[in-house]
């Protein structure tokens, strides 16, 4: 359909300029090549559209309903240009966000403010939540999620990484038994977060790789929550690093374990392959990757 398409145009132009050397200076190709494309023309759609001698040409009967229907379809695409142009200059429109609500503390933020300001006429839609939405059955434009994904059929682009600490108050701290490698925390009282697994894979200087599982008495929905709960003594915690560090320097949380890390986490922006909403989520992932 397309090489019609392009013919049709090519077609339109000639009888337009009144000749094909006309047409091939208006749209800077060889006459040749002009000829081509509507003799190809006319042998797909087995009509003839053209006559032509070496010092004149005019249309058939097929060629005249044809012009005429070429120039309505050429003036419907330069109207429906000149209407997204604008909107391509200053963009509008409704863009609907999802996202972990830990990551209202992160950079993030920060970069979503500047989307905002740089584009006034967008609506942003922001969902926190720690829970997985379902982009497609809820309407969300772009998501952005943290850890391994899933196969969903969504597109995705990793925006960044984030390392993690594991972390508890230091009245926890001083209840519980000296240890030296990370298997003997698996009887420590872990606080648990519904979306994540209950094992921490933990890593030294030498390379070393240790996987911990635990079982936990206490269970949220939130990565913030089980960060405070860990801040009021309830248990171990492993939260973003950059959420705990102050918090670690003033002796409000005590780092378990410091010589062995644990395994970091990616942040994916991930949105369905079908979008095509005037390319703002492609405009808001190009800011988060900034």
């Amino acid at each position: 359909m397309f090489d019609e398409l392009k013919a049709i145009a090519i077609f339109s132009k000639t009888i337009e300029t009144g000749s094909f050397r006309g047409c091939a200076a208006s749209l800077r190709l060889s006459p040749s090549v002009v000829s081509h494309h509507i003799a190809q023309l006319e042998q797909k759609l087995g009509l003839t559209l053209l006559y032509r001698s070496t010092r004149k040409m005019s249309l058939t009967a097929e060629g005249e309903l044809l012009y005429e229907a070429s120039k309505k379809m050429l003036e419907a695409i330069e109207f429906g240009l000149d209407a997204i142009l604008p909107a391509a200059k200053n963009p509008s429109g409704t863009l609907k966000v999802t996202m972990p609500s830990i990551l209202v503390r992160s950079g993030l933020i920060e970069k979503i403010a500047r989307f905002c300001k740089a584009l006034p006429n967008v609506k942003l839609h922001l969902n926190f939540t720690d829970k997985v939405v379902d982009l497609i059955e809820e309407r969300f434009d772009l998501g952005i999620r943290i850890g391994a994904l899933k196969e969903s059929g969504l597109m995705a682009k990793k925006l960044f990484s984030f390392g993690r600490k594991l972390v508890c108050s230091p009245s926890f701290f001083e209840k519980m038994p000296v240890i030296k490698k990370p298997e003997e925390l698996c009887n420590w009282g872990w606080i648990g977060i519904e979306m994540l697994p209950l094992s921490r894979q933990f890593k030294n200087s030498s390379g070393k790789i240790i996987v911990v599982n635990y079982q936990a008495n206490l269970m949220c929905d939130s990565v913030d929550a089980a960060y405070q709960l860990a801040i009021e003594g309830a248990g171990l915690s492993s939260p973003p690093d950059f959420l705990v560090e102050n918090d670690i320097k003033v002796g409000k949380l005590v780092e378990v374990l410091p010589e062995w890390q644990m395994e970091p986490l990616s942040v994916y922006a991930v949105w369905p392959q079908n979008l095509l909403k005037n390319n703002l989520a492609a405009r808001l992932r190009n800011s988060l990757l900034a």
